[in-house]
């Protein structure tokens, strides 16, 4: 099992040209991520605005109109609001957990060929580098 699992990561890192890849995927992801949580967080602002006063939630429904063109009532906009700040939320903690698998991952690979590569070292060695 444990010959398997290093080596399944070793070939995923053997080449230069899929560490590139695998730094890319992971860095857009991370990219990602942050936008999500960007996102999430200046959702927030006009949650908060429309808790505290009615006249807020029916001009974001009026400029949500402008924009899309359907019409709907003031406490369907917000329960569309609350909504969409619940799948963004949902959404942005599953990409985190997807990046943090990935790097979990990537970091797991560099370092068992890492291991491989000094264990390596001392096998081929001569007899006097032990003496």
């Amino acid at each position: 099992m444990l010959s398997t699992f290093f080596k399944k990561h070793s070939e995923i890192i053997k080449t230069v040209k899929d560490k590139y890849k695998l730094i890319f995927i992971y860095l857009s992801i991370v990219i990602f991520l942050g936008l999500t949580e960007s996102l999430g967080i200046a959702l927030l602002f006009p949650i908060s605005e429309i808790l505290q006063n009615q006249e807020i939630a029916t001009s974001y429904n009026n400029i949500f109109f402008n924009y899309t063109g359907y019409e709907i009532s003031n406490e369907y906009f917000i329960l569309l609001i609350f909504l969409s700040a619940l799948l963004l939320f949902l959404f942005s903690g599953s990409s985190q957990i997807i990046s943090f698998r990935i790097a979990a991952t990537l970091t797991d690979g560099l370092y068992s060929l890492w291991q491989q590569m000094i264990f390596k070292r001392y096998l081929n060695a001569r007899y006097s580098f032990f003496i």
